[in-house]
């Protein structure tokens, strides 16, 4: 049985809290978060207990295995204290506020050999496995376009602004990683634009646009919105040059694979919470599988740092309104952008 410790109580904190309660072979012990009440909630809804401070949890020698679930801004701090006491870790993206940081994270632990996984989630959704398996099976022939949209949850007009723009960059970065993921390549290039909900230039940006074209020939489109008032969807198509296939919300069906004289449905329960969280369930699963069998997990941090390195190179290209290019040879010589980019400072 592992005893798994969980800093940050906010919504994912407590999805990982529910998840842990009904495992069969792991138990939640800490629960940690800068807003105490937050921290006691949760560790009397799951038997957990409430600790005073990060530390408190990672000095405890009964504590297998720590879920880093708070705010991006402390996790540099957190990551710290894990590689310190040596306590294996699944964490939340973005792994830290910059590619930079996280490529020197991954170093770190690596060299350490200790288990750090990226909480990489959309690895992990039953129709997104599917449609890579129609991928890299060649079921879909050579991939010419991968199509991904994303519409945010309805948010407060109320809500901090700041706030919403790391809601949309973290948005980002799970769909950088799953392009790269699906297409099994990496981008050669970006090109990004943006606007915005409120006329007033100085709002956060709400809604962008990307394109990129990867190693293998495939072409990526993406686009994302957190638009007030409007509900959650999350769509991906592949059109490969014998067949295509689209993940769809609605209707239950999950995956649509059209091939010359056919189209095969697979369906699963459409609801976002229904949706949701079995992936966090399966991603869960395979860290504590990784932590079992000291295998590889099947997310890296270096996969974490490619997806924050493209993030990036998508800010850098809507700064200086131009495609990007990719050098992988040093990913992390991009421009540096200011990382408040992503509010006022920037005019669409």
């Amino acid at each position: 049985m592992a005893t798994v410790a969980l800093l940050g109580a906010g919504f994912i904190g407590n999805l990982h809290a529910a998840n842990l309660a009904v495992h069969p072979h792991a138990e939640l012990t800490w629960v940690f978060d800068p807003q105490s009440e937050l921290a006691k909630l949760i560790a009397r809804k799951y038997h957990g207990i409430a600790a005073s401070s990060a530390r408190q949890v990672f000095v405890d020698p009964s504590v297998d295995a720590v879920i880093i679930a708070s705010t991006t801004d402390s996790h540099a701090e957190l990551l710290d204290l894990a590689l310190e006491h040596h306590k294996p870790v699944l964490v939340e993206m973005p792994l830290t506020t910059s590619a930079l940081s996280g490529n020197d994270y991954a170093k770190r632990f690596t060299d350490a050999h200790l288990l750090a996984m990226p909480d990489l989630c959309r690895r992990f959704a039953h129709n997104y496995i599917q449609l890579r398996t129609c991928i890299c099976d060649d079921s879909l022939g050579d991939i010419e376009l991968l199509q991904i949209s994303s519409r945010g949850i309805s948010l407060s007009p109320f809500e901090n602004y700041r706030h919403r723009q790391a809601r949309l960059r973290e948005r980002l970065i799970h769909f950088f990683d799953l392009a790269t993921w699906l297409l099994n390549s990496l981008p050669v290039d970006i090109y990004a634009a943006s606007s915005r909900l409120e006329d007033d230039p100085s709002s956060p940006i709400n809604t962008c646009v990307a394109t990129l074209r990867f190693a293998n020939g495939a072409l990526c489109q993406l686009d994302a919105s957190m638009r007030d008032g409007l509900s959650y969807d999350e769509r991906v198509a592949a059109r490969g040059s014998i067949a295509a296939a689209e993940t769809q919300r609605g209707s239950g069906v999950a995956l649509r694979l059209h091939q010359t004289q056919r189209s095969v449905k697979h369906y699963v329960d459409a609801d976002w919470l229904e949706r949701i969280t079995p992936i966090f369930a399966s991603s869960l699963e395979s860290f504590l599988g990784a932590l079992e069998s000291e295998e590889t997990p099947p997310a890296s941090l270096q996969d974490a740092v490619v997806a924050q390195v493209i993030t990036q190179a998508f800010t850098q290209s809507l700064t200086e309104e131009r495609p990007v290019p990719f050098n992988w040879n040093n990913p992390l010589g991009l421009s540096v952008v200011k990382s408040d980019f992503f509010g006022a400072h920037h005019t669409a």
